[in-house]
């Protein structure tokens, strides 16, 4: 019997022959290419004079201006340069060669990834002489053919982002998108959290990095840590054709770095305050002109004898002569007795307002609206209300219907006149039909 039988993987060759007589086995041992994926940038060019004539053994200097760390080489016989694994930042480019003016390039700015060239043409003088161009942004990037984009770090920190989850920002990019924007709002976990799908690709062809670090969490290529927004130096996006160096992924490169020290003392102090009472208003809201407001011009305005134009129960509580209270809420025939529990909330229990606006709610229900007729009447409680209170309705003869903590519906707004301090305090409910405050 003759023939042959071949296997390659992971370091193993193995060669079997037979013929009745031999059989040869080779191993060889697996010494594996390690992958470069570069979170740095580089500068290269070429340097001649003013014939053309190309300069060999010219002093070439990259100083970065943040740092001060400077980065030096020599042009080989073609007069070509190369600084290869810089840092992302500001440079100032120096190139020396006796016989001729030094020239000077400065404000070189490398990103992530980027390949700067800088052709030089060196002017016959004296060495001590010094010639200054300022750099200008290439319009085209012609080092290579990856496309993507540079996210900075002014933009991550000025940007708002709800959840200081830098990925959203992913979003930005040509041909980055998620069928559902609202999963990045979550805040960045291992174990849940929103991926752009680029170029049509799955969220899990991804390949995220961290200062030239595998960053991916294994079993679904999850994003495994997800730094603060304030220290990341910036990232880079690659969406489509990236370098060899990279591989394995057919979605998108999601290269980020850490800044570091620089010669300058600096940091930096925030506060993270996520609250529903802050959200703005929607668009849908605004449109249809629901909500009050104090301001005259407002459509909604609540002042003695003025009509809204959104069907408002609305009221107005006096103390010493002066209003005291505002509140109100859009709806149906639940209005009144939201209402009327918030100013006993205010009032007879001494809750601030926000307390009263998000204390348990309850309502009977159905009302006058047409929809709803022959239905069975009851009592909607939020489960929040203590249970001896909806056993006691109960006892009463109502038919009580538990629904979910904040499912007691409305939108109740509140705002309360400090005269003695000349503030003014508000509230608005956090339930889905919450709307914002208008002064």
């Amino acid at each position: 019997m003759n023939g042959a039988f071949r296997m390659r993987g992971y370091g193993v060759f193995a060669q079997w022959l037979t013929n009745g007589a031999a059989v040869a086995v080779f191993l060889f041992a697996y010494s594996g290419l390690g992958r470069a994926q570069t979170v740095t940038a580089a500068i290269t060019g070429k340097i001649t004079d003013a014939s053309g004539a190309l300069i060999g053994g010219a002093k070439v200097t990259a100083t970065d201006v943040a740092r001060g760390t400077v980065w030096p080489t020599t042009t080989n016989e073609g007069g070509v340069f190369n600084l290869p694994r810089l840092p992302s930042g500001t440079y100032t480019v120096k190139i020396e060669k006796e016989g001729f003016q030094t020239a000077q390039r400065s404000n070189v700015l490398l990103q992530l990834n980027d390949i700067a060239r800088l052709d030089i043409q060196l002017e016959v003088g004296s060495i001590t002489q010094s010639l200054e161009v300022a750099a200008e942004s290439p319009l085209l990037q012609t080092q290579g053919t990856q496309l993507g984009q540079v996210i900075d770090s002014r933009t991550n920190t000025e940007l708002p982002l709800a959840t200081r989850n830098y990925l959203q920002l992913t979003l930005l990019a040509p041909g980055s998108i998620h069928p559902d924007p609202s999963a990045f709002k979550s805040g960045q976990t291992t174990a849940s959290s929103a991926r752009p799908n680029v170029n049509g690709n799955r969220e899990q062809a991804n390949n995220f990095m961290l200062d030239g670090l595998d960053n991916n969490q294994v079993s679904d290529n999850l994003v495994g840590y997800a730094p603060a927004v304030d220290a990341i130096q910036e990232f880079n996006e690659i969406t489509l054709n990236a370098p060899a160096e990279f591989g394995n992924y057919m979605g998108g490169i999601i290269s980020a770095t850490i800044k570091s020290g620089t010669n300058d003392l600096h940091g930096s102090v925030f506060e993270f305050l996520r609250n529903n009472v802050l959200d703005a208003n929607n668009f849908f809201n605004n449109r249809a002109g629901r909500g009050f407001s104090l301001d005259p011009a407002h459509p909604n305005c609540i002042a003695p004898g003025r009509r809204t134009m959104h069907t408002l129960n609305a009221y107005m509580v006096y103390r010493d002569s002066q209003p005291w209270l505002v509140g109100g809420t859009p709806g149906g025939d639940q209005q009144a007795q939201w209402n009327t529990q918030m100013i006993s909330n205010v009032i007879d229990h001494g809750m601030s307002l926000q307390e009263a606006v998000e204390a348990p709610r309850f309502h009977s229900f159905p009302g006058t609206d047409p929809v709803n007729l022959g239905r069975p009447p009851v009592v909607k409680a939020e489960n929040r209300v203590p249970e001896p209170t909806r056993q006691a309705l109960t006892r009463l003869g109502h038919t009580v219907e538990t629904v979910g903590a904040w499912g007691g519906g409305g939108a109740v707004q509140l705002i309360q006149f400090d005269h003695e301090n000349g503030v003014l305090r508000g509230a608005t409910d956090p339930r889905p039909g919450g709307l914002a405050l208008g002064f």
